[in-house]
């Protein structure tokens, strides 16, 4: 109800945590000047949805790419798609969709960037749901309590992170 005040103005926290799914194709052209180089360049940024029943359409978005930015919730380990029947978690989906990415052929000699954001939320959800419980041959925590959620925050990330590594070093396998 606060939000519909006239005199309402939104907080930083506010506008962070805003969310609005992309839909359809969204594009954003930056230009950075070069100071070394004197030079402007342009970058093209496209962002063609993360939903599953667009991905089909991707390819043909990618022609002469030189880099694609993957951007994967850690903190979607245990969230659940809103697609009618899906078994899948959201992280389950992002993993799904890195595999898709890394056989696609024009991307052969493309730099593929992975993000892997969200730490603050994964950070405060492991306590109450642990990896292991969500994730398939994630490890279980080395002990419970406030004195090693570090230790096991970090053992988590270092779970996921390698699962990516694999992926990658597998597609880096296939293209030797």
């Amino acid at each position: 109800r606060e939000i519909l005040r006239p005199e309402f103005a939104p907080t930083v926290a506010d506008c962070v945590n805003t969310r609005r799914p992309t839909e359809g194709v969204a594009t954003c052209e930056l230009k950075v000047r070069s100071e070394t180089f004197d030079k402007e360049h342009s970058m093209l940024i496209i962002d063609p949805a993360g939903q599953k029943n667009k991905r089909k359409k991707w390819i043909s978005l990618f022609e002469d790419v030189q880099a694609v930015l993957f951007v994967s919730s850690v903190a979607a380990y245990n969230e659940y798609n809103s697609d009618v029947g899906t078994e899948k978690t959201i992280f389950e989906d992002s993993v799904e969709a890195f595999k898709e990415l890394l056989k696609i052929p024009c991307f052969a000699n493309t730099t593929i960037i992975l993000v892997l954001n969200k730490l603050d939320l994964f950070k405060q959800k492991l306590e109450n749901y642990p990896l292991h419980k969500h994730v398939k041959g994630a490890p279980k925590p080395y002990k419970t309590g406030a004195k090693y959620a570090s230790r096991n925050q970090n053992d988590a990330l270092d779970y996921i992170e390698k699962m990516f590594f694999n992926l990658f070093d597998r597609h880096v396998d296939l293209l030797s």
